[in-house]
């Protein structure tokens, strides 16, 4: 990962440790989920995102390269270095759904 996408990578966790738990109190808010596309799109604009129920936890969230090659090893940077929340867990991929 550049400086670049680093420090990208570390203001997006930043964000999201302040707004995970407005986020999961109201996954439908509107306003909520446009700032977390603008700010997912910031880290690369090919990637795609989704919340959801949790594997494990409550909650889930993907930050996903959308099936492009070149953007895996960047998607799963960032997301190695998402923040430990109590009610979220984080992938690189979307997961098989039970």
């Amino acid at each position: 990962m550049s400086t670049k996408d680093a420090h990208s990578s570390s203001e997006f966790w930043s964000w999201f440790c302040l707004t995970a738990e407005a986020i999961a109190l109201n996954p439908h808010d509107s306003a909520l989920l446009a700032e977390l596309d603008v700010r997912v799109q910031r880290l690369n604009p090919k990637f795609s995102w989704e919340i959801g129920p949790g594997l494990s936890k409550p909650w889930q969230m993907v930050i996903s390269p959308s099936l492009n090659r070149d953007l895996r090893e960047l998607a799963k940077s960032i997301v190695a270095a998402s923040p430990a929340l109590r009610d979220w867990e984080f992938h690189s991929a979307r997961q098989p759904k039970k």
